[in-house]
C-alpha cells in the first residue's frame, strides 16, 4: 500500500475471480500477460524452462551482455 502505483499481471482475464489475495482499491491498471512467469513457471498453466534458465545464467554477467540477451529474447 506504499506503491503509487499498483499494475498487475495476468495470465488470463475473467470476468470474476472467486479469490483474490489483493485490495481491489489500491490496483491501478490490469495486463493481460499470457505466459508472462516465463522463464519461471505458472503452476498448473506450465512448468518453468529449466534450458531458459541455464542460457540466461551462462549468457548474462556484464551489463552489456544482458541487454544482448534480452534483445534476443524479446525477438
Amino acid at each position: 500500500m506504499t506503491a503509487r502505483t499498483v499494475i498487475i499481471t495476468a495470465e488470463e482475464i475473467v470476468p470474476e475471480l472467486e479469490k483474490a489475495d489483493l485490495v481491489a482499491p489500491f490496483v491501478h491498471h490490469v495486463v493481460h500477460a499470457p505466459c508472462g512467469a516465463l522463464p519461471s513457471s505458472c503452476h498448473p498453466l506450465y512448468p518453468m524452462d529449466g534450458q531458459a534458465v541455464l542460457a540466461y545464467t551462462e549468457q548474462v554477467g556484464e551489463p552489456e551482455s544482458f541487454h544482448t540477451y534480452l534483445e534476443n529474447w524479446l525477438a
